[in-house]
């Protein structure tokens, strides 16, 4: 009977440190995309500086129709890839709707997830922090990697819809940069 509870505890350990594996693998995925979204927001909204400055002094109805063209179409991709960029870097705090979504009944509070604990008064606080049993945490350890991986998904969708706008934003300036030069 204790080798079958040492077996179990042993198995959920094991678990519960596969989970924790996949949770930080998955957060170096959500700061990677953070950082290149950063990276995408700033070098777009540069860019639709220098474009409104050299617009102000240069005004689009002297440029050609088609360097015209090219250049509004610049402009409406890089604002596109900026709200993308924007809603890559949104923080995404409600583990309880994704997980629900697929069919999991979430703990009523994580005793690991910051902003569930950190309203809590010390009592509260101790039962939902401290007093946790090893399968209350293997669950909470479980969800936390689901969440996260959900997470890196949908900042990734968002990171690759900004490279692809931003990528179109850049052909259409030099596109509209050629039509004016020829």
């Amino acid at each position: 009977m204790k080798q079958r509870a040492r077996e179990a505890e042993a198995i959920s350990t094991f678990s519960t440190d596969r989970l924790a594996a996949l949770r930080n693998a998955t957060e170096v995925w959500i700061n990677s995309t953070d950082g290149k979204a950063m990276a995408l927001l700033g070098a777009g909204g540069g860019a639709l500086a220098l474009t409104g400055l050299q617009t102000t002094q240069r005004t689009v109805s002297s440029m050609p129709l088609v360097s015209s063209i090219f250049l509004s179409l610049f402009c409406c991709l890089g604002v596109m890839s900026c709200v993308s960029a924007v809603c890559c870097l949104w923080p995404r705090t409600d583990r309880k709707r994704p997980l629900r979504d697929r069919d999991i009944q979430p703990l009523p509070r994580s005793p690991s997830v910051f902003w569930e604990l950190g309203d809590l008064d010390a009592a509260s606080f101790s039962a939902s922090a401290v007093d946790v049993t090893e399968e209350e945490l293997r669950r909470d350890t479980l969800e936390q990697a689901m969440f996260a991986t959900w997470v890196a998904k949908q900042k990734l969708y968002y990171l690759k819809l900004t490279i692809a706008l931003f990528l179109g934003a850049l052909f259409a300036l030099f596109t509209a940069l050629f039509a004016s030069l020829l």
